[in-house]
């Protein structure tokens, strides 16, 4: 790791979610970091750390910011996630995803920024997974679409970057959002049964460790596109079936059921999840298994405000 570095100023977007929360906590010790994120507040008390409040669709606003602010590094954890809100809302997507992506890149460019982008297994369409950094996206619903326009524009763009592709993002930080495990524990915990699709594939990926490689990409400098994800190569109900044992709840609560029984608005890719042996050979990064993950999350648990 590095040594302080106030010099190197790091903006974090989106540091209000999951993923923004724990890339604020890798980078913080090291660096000038500035949070920002549409909320007034942050939702993490660090007395080193700024926090600005930045609605990435106002783009005057944006303007304005980064010109106060132009940062050695930029870290884009803001992304419209609904998968199946986004294919009634594409317009919002589109905007936080692709739109403000374009402008950010275009802007900061010329500030001589690195740009660091979290993408997604979904500008797959889950036919062939796992999936390496070449193979040839194409998504099958509206967020995957926007997701890869974000990918391209920060290519055309020429900004220095670096595109970390992840999967089934899942960790415990203050008052975020629900992500699948802490559905599954939720769920246990107040003994309501579930159904949990068995023919999504994936390798899901502990926020935590998706922060710690974002960290080491920059100190790094690594440059283009990079996977990361878990190492278990499991279906979701595996997935919820080791949650629930690890926990100590009743997995005969849990009940395999189809993707097509959701009827679900957004298709979802089946055969996915990531290939990760580029940025352990390049990075040394350190992949979580799902007991480790897991182990890491009952720790956050007991340490933060959901």
């Amino acid at each position: 790791m590095p040594q302080k570095n106030t010099n190197k100023m790091v903006v974090i977007t989106g540091a209000n979610g999951l993923l923004g929360q724990k890339t604020v906590e890798a980078f913080a010790p090291h660096f000038h970091v500035i949070a920002t994120g549409v909320e007034p507040e942050p939702v993490l008390d660090i007395e080193s750390v700024e926090y600005r409040t930045l609605d990435l669709t106002d783009f005057d606003a944006m303007k304005d910011f980064f010109d106060e602010y132009p940062p050695d590094i930029l870290v884009n954890c803001a992304a419209y996630t609904n998968v199946d809100g986004a294919e009634q809302e594409k317009e919002t997507a589109w905007q936080v995803n692709a739109m403000a992506v374009k402008k950010m890149a275009h802007q900061l460019r010329r500030k001589n920024t690195k740009f660091v982008q979290i993408s997604t297994d979904y500008i797959f369409n889950g036919e062939d997974g796992p999936y390496s950094e070449t193979d040839r996206p194409d998504p099958i619903n509206y967020y995957g679409t926007s997701k890869l326009a974000a990918e391209n524009e920060i290519k055309a763009s020429g900004i220095d970057h670096l595109i970390i592709r992840t999967n089934v993002l899942y960790g415990a930080a203050n008052q975020i959002k629900n992500n699948f495990v802490l559905w599954v524990i939720k769920s246990l915990e107040n003994h309501q049964p579930i159904r949990v699709v068995d023919d999504q594939i994936n390798n899901a990926t502990l926020a935590n460790g998706l922060a710690e490689c974002i960290m080491m990409g920059c100190v790094m400098n690594a440059r283009g596109v990079y996977n990361y994800a878990g190492t278990d190569l499991i279906n979701r109900y595996e997935f919820a079936q080791k949650i629930a044992e690890y926990f100590g709840y009743n997995v005969d609560l849990i009940e395999p059921c189809k993707t097509a029984d959701l009827n679900q608005a957004a298709p979802r890719p089946l055969k996915s999840g990531l290939q990760t042996d580029k940025v352990v050979r390049d990075l040394h990064i350190r992949l979580y298994d799902t007991r480790a993950g897991l182990k890491q999350v009952e720790k956050d648990l007991q340490q933060c405000e959901i």
